[in-house]
Order: structure tokens, then C-alpha cells, then sequence
């Protein structure tokens, strides 16, 4: 699931947040991209931790007045019975997936009749933006994707395949996007711009991130983080990326927090364990 034209499954339950990625798909010509999504959406228009001023840009980029649409939602498939359709029909060890969301879907296809067997058996390597590890600059953060859903989020302890994680911190320092700017004013990424110039509000670091795409500030070190990861899923280490664990050894593990309450938490943490021996081969990215 590395190509231009794979499939998404979408952990967001906003009704605006699919017509709103297939309008971005459409403009940069791959119009025949595969959703899947829960048949149970909301009508909401932000994530708790931006603000207001996501409202005014998703709503628009889902309006097919505004931008052209091509996504069928009667096609729009329920997600672990999508996993199911495009991992029975795969080769053997032949498919990567990217998680640079929460890990709902992918929690709910693990526990399915069928999901850990076509988890062994067809997926090379799943790709994960979040984590944390064993460094200096690490903030030691399981990162805003896995802790949103931390429940599903237990799943990578048990993962029938191998997981690379590309934390945070890796991200530091990176600035991608300013190319964007540069397209024409009918672009979706430009309108987000356009709104950071029209409307008087002060603007957080995320808001920075997604509305003038430039991915790196002191304020917000880690944005281009989901890039980062999409790019390792596409093509590999390259010349970009080493193995923090070069050895192969440790894996992922969750912390409970002593003041929390029963099940995980906002509290809880991610650590990386280097004497923990994992089903499969795990590796964290630098």
C-alpha cells in the first residue's frame, strides 16, 4: 500500500475528512484512489487539539462546488473487511502498510477471524509514525497517533510482521512543503493558505503546519514527520534514514502510568525496550 494510486483507510470518522482527501487526490491527478471508512461519521470539523480555524478549511475543501470530487460514498468499503479484500488477494509477504494515523482499523483487523493470518502471511512490513526510543533528543512520547487511540495502539506489541517506527524527533529539523506555495490559486493546499491570510487569527504550530505547508518550526519540530514516514514506506532507508537499532534488537512496550486508572491512558508512555523480544523484527528509524 506504497504506490501512488493505493488504497486509504481512514481512522478519522468526520464526514467532511474523505470528500476533503479526495479532493487534494483529484487535483493531483489520481482521481480512482480506494477508500475506506466507518459507516458511523460525525459532523465534526476539528480535532480537539487544533481550534476553530479547521472548520472554515475542511468544510470548503469538501465542498464539490469548491473542488472537484470523484469518490463514489457507496463505494467507500467498511475498513477491516477492506484489509480482508486487499490482503487475501496479495502475494505472500508482498504488501507495506502505513499507519500515520490512529491505530483503530488496524487493531479491529487484527482481532478479526481472519486478520492475523493474512497479517503473517501478506504483509512485509508495516510502517508506523509514532513511537518513541532510546535517544538524547528524544521526547519520550508515544506521539499524538498512538496516543489518541492507546488502546488499539497495544496491538504493535503483538504484530504478526515486522514494524519499523519513525518517532517524532526523527522529523526535527526537516522543512518540507514550500514548493506547494508555488501552484496555482485553485489549489487546495493554496486555498489554506489564502485562509491564513484573510482571516485574523492567531495561528498555533499546527495550523502553521497545515495551512502553510512549510513542516517545521521552533514551535512545532516534528511536522514533516508523516512525510518522513510515507517516504521510508515508498522507498526504503535510501540515504536518508538508518536503523536506531541497527542489531535488530528491543521492540516497543507500553508504560503504565502508576497514577492512571484501569486501561490505558493519556498518561501512559512508549518506550523502547532493548531486551525485549518481540514476535517479529522491529526497528526504529533516526
Amino acid at each position: 500500500m506504497t504506490s501512488l494510486n493505493d488504497p486509504y483507510i481512514l481512522d478519522v470518522t468526520s464526514k467532511y475528512s474523505l470528500p476533503a482527501i479526495d479532493a487534494i487526490n483529484t487535483w493531483y491527478c489520481h482521481p480512482d484512489i480506494l477508500f475506506a471508512q466507518t459507516n458511523d461519521l460525525t459532523t465534526a470539523t476539528k480535532e480537539p487539539t487544533v481550534g476553530q480555524y479547521d472548520k472554515i478549511y475542511i468544510t470548503n475543501l469538501s465542498d464539490p462546488h469548491q473542488f472537484n470530487q470523484t469518490f463514489d460514498r457507496e463505494k467507500v468499503q467498511e475498513p477491516v473487511q477492506f484489509y480482508t479484500n486487499i490482503l487475501k488477494d496479495a502475494e505472500d509477504n508482498s504488501v507495506t502498510i502505513l499507519a500515520i494515523g490512529f491505530l483503530t482499523h488496524l487493531n479491529n483487523f487484527y482481532n478479526s477471524s481472519k486478520g492475523p493470518e493474512l497479517i503473517k502471511s501478506k504483509v512485509k512490513e508495516l510502517v508506523v509514525q509514532g513511537g518513541s526510543c532510546n535517544t538524547t533528543d528524544n521526547p519520550h512520547s508515544a506521539g499524538f497517533n498512538l496516543i489518541y487511540d492507546l488502546q488499539s495502539a497495544q496491538v504493535l506489541t503483538k504484530w504478526p510482521s515486522p514494524v519499523t517506527f519513525l518517532p517524532g524527533y526523527t522529523a526535527k529539523g526537516v522543512e518540507v512543503g514550500r514548493s506547494a506555495l508555488n501552484t496555482s490559486t485553485d489549489s487546495p493546499i493554496r486555498f489554506g493558505k489564502m485562509l491564513s491570510v484573510k482571516i485574523n487569527i492567531l495561528l498555533t504550530a499546527r495550523k502553521y503546519l497545515v495551512y502553510n505547508t512549510v513542516n517545521y518550526t521552533e514551535d512545532y519540530k516534528f511536522g514533516s514527520a508523516d512525510l518522513l514516514a510515507t517516504y521510508y514506506a515508498a522507498f526504503g532507508t535510501s540515504n536518508l534514514f538508518t536503523y536506531g537499532n541497527k542489531d535488530g534488537k528491543g521492540g516497543l512496550e507500553f508504560v503504565k502510568d502508576n497514577s492512571s486508572s484501569v486501561g490505558p491512558t493519556e498518561h501512559d508512555d512508549s518506550v523502547w525496550n532493548d531486551g525485549l523480544k518481540p514476535e517479529h523484527l522491529q526497528h526504529y528509524l533516526i
